[in-house]
């Protein structure tokens, strides 16, 4: 009987220390949001390639066939919205991408790629907050929003020069 009690007591402590730890962890994972989202706090947590899938809160509609790309490596960032190539170095802060030493070339294009390549200046150049779901990254800066997929399903059969 006594090694009955003694086992099932430290049944119950065991199971009480672990609900205690996870409760301690998931308190302290307050990037959550509503969403499911993530705020992402390290740039290496989100390297790869992406490609805009939504575009509902942005400023313009994403022009057809000229979808907006985003390389994410080490400490760099490059985007490419319809016919320049944007680069700098990138980190990090709080939650918001913070893009620095922003370089662009620069080509003359047809005045809505202009615009498009414009306001993904501005996105980069706004320290959006970042956040991540999945295979999904989303910026939001000023009131603005974009989606974008490393998914390989999602990246449209159009190079990025076209």
């Amino acid at each position: 009987m006594r090694r009955t009690v003694l086992v099932a007591v430290t049944g119950v402590a065991l199971v009480v220390a672990a609900a205690m730890a996870v409760g301690s962890w998931v308190s302290g994972r307050s990037t959550d949001n509503a969403s499911g989202s993530v705020v992402v706090r390290d740039l290496r947590s989100v390297a790869g390639e992406y490609v805009s899938v939504n575009d509902i809160g942005a400023p313009a509609p994403v022009l057809a066939g000229l979808p907006i790309r985003l390389t994410v490596e080490k400490g760099r960032i490059s985007a490419h919205a319809g016919c320049n190539s944007m680069q700098g170095a990138a980190r990090v802060d709080d939650g918001r991408l913070v893009v620095a030493d922003l370089a662009t070339t620069e080509i003359g294009c047809a005045p809505d790629v202009a615009g498009q390549e414009q306001w993904v200046l501005t996105m980069l150049q706004a320290r959006p907050t970042i956040e991540r779901s999945g295979p999904y990254l989303s910026l939001s800066w000023d009131g603005h929003w974009l989606g974008l997929s490393s998914d390989p399903a999602d990246r449209p059969s159009v190079s990025p020069s076209a």
